[in-house]
């Protein structure tokens, strides 16, 4: 027996419409990172190969410092953005990867804003004071303090990010169902 639940006549077309916000949400982190990852790789290759590579490290330039001490390395070369970086990117990723497995668990019981500077909190400190002299930033703690902000940015903004997307779809959909 197949039980039915009830709907307002939409219900069918909003999870559709949440799934491709979703979808398309996934593919782009998938993308970013993967853009991160081919930058040494293209950057070794002979041309138009390599104009490529050198392309996406000036596209990632003004979001990344790109020190080459700070930052991992494959084939010979520097990823397109440091450890630091990659490590926001990648846990972020992840973290929507588990998105469909946790969304039903119940929101943590503080606002959304708290959430992100908590978790903002120790990069800030590993930063602050590697800068003043008083501490060495590590790779190891360049990992630990980005993929924690990573993943907490990935429980506050999916969320948001699938109703934005959806908000915004709905309303040209239902702007050119006017015309």
């Amino acid at each position: 027996m197949t039980l039915k639940t009830k709907t307002d006549g939409f219900g069918h077309r909003h999870e559709r419409l949440m799934r491709r916000a979703y979808s398309g949400m996934l593919i782009g982190a998938i993308l970013w990172c993967g853009a991160i990852i081919a930058a040494p790789l293209l950057a070794g290759m002979k041309e138009p190969f390599a104009s490529a590579g050198s392309g996406l490290y000036a596209f990632f330039g003004p979001v990344c410092h790109q020190f080459d001490t700070h930052s991992f390395h494959l084939a010979g070369a520097k990823f397109g953005v440091c450890i630091r970086c990659f490590s926001i990117y990648a846990s972020f990723t992840l973290g929507l990867m588990a998105y469909p497995f946790v969304r039903h668990m119940q929101r943590f019981p503080m606002r959304d804003g708290a959430m992100v500077m908590i978790a903002m909190a120790p990069m800030a400190i590993d930063v602050l004071l590697s800068m003043a002299g008083l501490h060495s930033s590590t790779t190891v703690s360049r990992v630990i303090t980005g993929s924690v902000f990573g993943l907490t940015a990935a429980i506050v903004l999916t969320p948001i990010g699938i109703e934005g997307i959806y908000q915004v779809f709905m309303q040209s959909t239902h702007t050119s169902h006017q015309r």
